[in-house]
């Protein structure tokens, strides 16, 4: 889908330069590895090999070394996808002026684009750069690096995802430059008190209407059996492991990336005990996963696979999330990230939203101003109810 050249050297902001390559294998790897702290585990060269591996045909990457004087002061990489404007269909609101800009504009947005960071992981923003380089500078680096290769024919827009309040620098400098704003589902965590040493410590500072719910999800699901499955466990059920994301990514409204058989033994090969797969097991038949890359005193909550058959009937997802609580508990975290998706099940557990947004930009300027402005500005994801389930002493808001 995608050709790959040898990599460019550009000036993007005096006295700083960039290195843009289009292959993880034509990476300096110990000045990558070496560069990237070992709790960043999205940017460990391992892992974007695998990555890369697993997509090849699929997605085009494109990773970018920081040069100050000669001297390494961060890494970024992006991920380039085939986007179709239908995607966004059910993101906009119902009504005449928008049902008819949507009929009109998105089947003109079929188009390569260019997303900076991680499609898999939610708040990864694909960037590391040294902490005595003020946000500014990085913010001015990032923005000129993406224009960079923004011009390449292939590349027909940019869009940058998960944007908390405290960037404020890298929004300034986007909207400066005719991005456009656009919404996003909260980023849902849950943080966790140091006085719980055990699930039971939990369930007493939930309110009686949600202790009630957890333990009514517990007995519906006593027949489940769950287990840390090993490598050689998670490779000889790799076809039911697979199956059952593929019946979770089936029901995403908007999904840009589809990983293909093999990815979660390799990322167990990688990672071992810091990425771990929860099999669910009924009569002895997998008929649900759930996975988390464990960093030093956080969880990231992964993909999950489900039978939607057997979770009517035994909870398996709230079960899933009681049992993440659990773990994280055990494993004296102090925050769960749950990501986006399924909002308001997540706060019934505890965890609370934090708000995003993104940032899109097609190089076409009359499209930018005419078609992705209004677009981007009629984005509106559905709105979701927010459960505080602690008592109200104990809120975790």
């Amino acid at each position: 889908m995608f050709s790959v050249s040898l990599c460019t050297s550009v000036s993007i902001s005096m006295p700083l330069t960039a290195e843009i390559f289009n292959s993880v294998t034509q990476l300096p790897f110990n000045k990558w590895q070496n560069f990237v702290p070992e709790t960043n585990l999205m940017h460990s060269f391992n892992y974007l090999k695998q990555l890369e591996e697993n997509q090849a045909g699929r997605i085009a990457f494109r990773y970018v070394l920081v040069e100050q004087n000669n001297e390494l002061v961060g890494v970024c990489y992006f991920q380039i996808v085939y986007f179709k404007g239908t995607q966004l269909s059910s993101y906009h609101a119902e009504n005449a002026f928008t049902n008819t800009l949507k009929s009109l504009a998105l089947p003109l947005l079929n188009m390569n684009l260019m997303v900076g960071g991680n499609l898999l992981m939610t708040g990864e923003k694909g960037m590391f750069f040294r902490k005595d380089l003020n946000s500014e500078a990085i913010a001015e680096a990032y923005l000129k690096t993406v224009n960079t290769i923004l011009k390449e024919s292939k590349v027909s827009a940019f869009l940058m995802t998960d944007l908390y309040e405290s960037d404020t620098e890298l929004k300034r400098n986007f909207l400066q430059s005719s991005f456009h704003p656009i919404y996003e589902e909260p980023d849902m965590i849950m943080h966790l008190k140091p006085e719980w040493s055990c699930f039971k410590d939990y369930l007493s500072t939930l309110s009686s209407k949600y202790r009630v719910r957890a333990k009514k999800c517990i007995s519906m699901s006593k027949t489940l059996v769950r287990k840390n499955l090993s490598i050689e466990e998670i490779s000889s059920l790799e076809d039911e492991i697979q199956t059952l994301y593929h019946n979770t990514i089936s029901k995403s409204q908007f999904n840009l990336i589809e990983l293909q058989k093999g990815f979660f033994t390799e990322q167990k090969k990688i990672y071992s005990e810091r990425y771990m797969i929860f099999g669910y097991f009924l009569d002895e038949k997998l008929i649900g996963f759930n996975s988390l890359y464990c960093n030093i005193n956080k969880g990231e909550v992964h993909y999950i696979g489900l039978d939607y058959e057997v979770n009517k009937e035994h909870s398996t997802y709230q079960r899933m999330l009681y049992d993440m609580v659990d773990c994280g508990i055990e494993r004296k975290f102090a925050q769960l990230h749950f990501g986006r998706t399924a909002p308001e099940i997540k706060s019934t557990v505890g965890a609370v939203p934090r708000e995003v947004s993104g940032m899109l930009k097609h190089k076409n300027g009359m499209v930018n101003s005419f078609i992705i402005k209004p677009l981007a500005a009629a984005v509106k994801p559905k709105n979701f109810v927010f459960r505080n389930p602690f008592h109200q002493v104990e809120s975790n808001a």
